[in-house]
């Protein structure tokens, strides 16, 4: 496996990743959004005020690129492919972890902290939906957000352990209990087998869930899995990191698992898409570079 990092310009910490409409890679990182083009040059656009954790990024049907920003007291920006920013605030300090175009033409998001999926017009309106759990003690902590391929929207309930179902016209949620304890589910794809992939932070797991809702768990990995992908190559990709040791994963739908070391254990690789020129692209958080990825 071939890896190029390329740092990024501000010496920001980056976490999510994406592929714009501009076919270039966007990535959130602390204080600043992103912009990376296939041959390694990035430019990056600071966030203002508290806008200071933001983390999930997903391209919008608007041309624009839509992101969550989970600190301060969070909001959903929107950044257009020249860089200008504007952000929207939903319900006070709920934490938007994730978001994705759903099937509607609206992005959806999860609100860790409030325990709640959201919805933003391109226009900026937003409606919130409360999780089933969101009145108990911890709540539920929606995290990972995807659209799946049977029209509705899928989530990853970190706090409960559970994989969340969201039908877009009305807000109805099914919740589907992952079998092992304290799994703390992060990030979902949709894979090439049209089911949806997940990772297990705690776990140490890749979870698969068909849209019928049943599940199955791979296991165990070297170390703490993040955020996952579907891959150039019919295979699934993942990212797995703790500060001390990081890797590269991939999982085929048969669930056979092989895991690559990165370039230095340090990495905390994060957030990882297939980009436009059919490589892997990922977020080093730890060495606050961006990764290209030869599979």
């Amino acid at each position: 496996m071939n890896i190029t990092q390329y740092s990024v310009a501000a010496g920001g910490q980056p976490y999510g990743i994406t592929v714009g409409p501009d076919n270039n890679l966007w990535f959130t990182e602390s204080g600043a959004v992103g912009k990376i083009t296939t041959t390694g040059t990035n430019s990056e656009y600071p966030l203002s005020g508290d806008q200071n954790a933001a983390e999930g990024i997903s391209s919008g049907p608007d041309g624009n690129l839509w992101f969550a920003i989970e600190g301060g007291y969070g909001q959903i920006g929107k950044v257009t492919t020249s860089g200008s920013i504007t952000t929207y605030q939903p319900s006070s300090q709920s934490g938007p972890a994730d978001i994705v175009v759903g099937p509607d033409g609206n992005l959806w998001f999860t609100e860790n902290a409030a325990s709640a999926i959201g919805k933003i017009t391109t226009s900026g309106a937003i409606t919130e939906y409360p999780t089933p759990g969101a009145s108990t003690l911890s709540g539920d902590g929606p995290f990972g957000i995807v659209a799946g391929p049977d029209g509705n929207l899928w989530a990853a309930e970190s706090n409960t352990g559970k994989i969340l179902k969201i039908v877009p016209a009305t807000g109805v949620m099914t919740e589907y209990p992952i079998p092992t304890s304290a799994a703390v589910p992060e990030k979902l794809t949709v894979g090439p087998d049209n089911n949806l992939w997940f990772t297990e932070h705690a776990g140490n797991k890749i979870g698969r869930i068909t849209t019928a809702g049943v599940i199955t768990e791979y296991g165990p990995l070297a170390t703490q899995p993040w955020s996952i992908t579907k891959g150039p190559d019919g295979n699934v990709w993942f990212t797995e990191s703790t500060p001390t040791l990081a890797y590269i994963g991939k999982i085929t739908t048969a669930g056979a698992i092989t895991e690559y070391p990165t370039t230095a254990e340090s990495d905390e690789p994060i957030g990882i898409v297939t980009g436009p020129d059919g490589n892997l692209w990922v977020a080093e958080f730890g060495t606050r570079a961006i990764a290209k990825i030869v599979p």
